[in-house]
């Protein structure tokens, strides 16, 4: 059983997916995400602020993690903190790791693994032959609102491909959830309904692509609106940042519609 001590009437907060080893120590406001491994002879601990670890990030053997008054320490999602890492005070971003006898004080702020993006390669579109993400998003078709958006992979990932990755259609299957797909997923089978390909279509293959599209108008709308600004070209930060940007994006599309 871990050590888990109060501290100025706070304790230490443990998802129940995370891992923390018998000898490790936390004290006092001490929030341990899900699918974190605090592992043998790591020491969390509070001298007035908070330490906060994010999904999926490993404090591995005997490092220790102090949060300050002044400056509390915060990990975002997956990062690893080596051996005897002794970390006060600072914040670390997503997908950052820290090797062994690391030593990062107060005040100090390291960002994501990938902070820029290359221009051309690795994320350059495979069918427009210039820089871009895939970014894949279900909206819903009573209101319009945002219910979900992907990682962003680069543009050279066909959507079908990255709506596989994430396991969108076999969710959607799964609930019995119908969702109006467009033409890029021809083949996702499932409940995903998309629109038929060719000129020479016949007349209930039309009204069946006019009836889509009117299902899909709103979602459409506000992704049109998106790809016409060029986002989503223009980036060059972390692809866990132009996630978030292409929700916020989406979100205040959706209010001010």
């Amino acid at each position: 059983m871990a050590m888990l001590m109060a501290h100025e009437g706070r304790s230490p907060s443990v998802h129940p997916t995370a891992y923390v080893a018998p000898s490790a120590a936390l004290c006092g406001d001490v929030r341990v995400g899900a699918g974190c491994r605090v592992l043998f002879g790591a020491v969390l601990t509070v001298e007035g602020g908070p330490v906060e670890l994010g999904e999926g990030c490993i404090v591995m053997e005997n490092a220790l993690l102090r949060g300050t008054r002044r400056d509390p320490l915060v990990l975002g999602w997956q990062v690893l903190v080596g051996p005897t890492s002794y970390l006060t005070g600072c914040r670390i971003e997503d997908e950052v790791f820290l090797a062994t006898e690391s030593r990062i004080f107060n005040g100090a702020w390291l960002g994501t693994r990938i902070d820029r993006i290359a221009a051309d390669t690795p994320y350059c579109s495979g069918k427009h032959k210039r820089h871009g993400v895939s970014v894949q998003v279900l909206i819903a078709l009573v209101g319009g609102q945002l219910l979900w958006a992907s990682s962003a992979p680069s543009g050279s990932t066909h959507d079908l491909i990255t709506s596989r990755t994430h396991g969108i259609v076999e969710a959607l299957a799964k609930a019995d959830l119908r969702c109006w797909a467009d033409a890029a997923y021809q083949g996702a089978g499932g409940s995903t309904p998309v629109p038929f390909r060719g000129r020479r279509l016949e007349p209930w293959q039309r009204r069946h692509n006019s009836t889509h599209a009117k299902t899909r108008c709103l979602g459409k709308q506000t992704m049109v609106t998106l790809k016409g600004r060029r986002l989503l070209r223009k980036l060059r930060c972390s692809t866990n940042r132009i996630t978030t940007i292409v929700r916020a994006f989406l979100v205040l599309h959706h209010a001010g519609a």
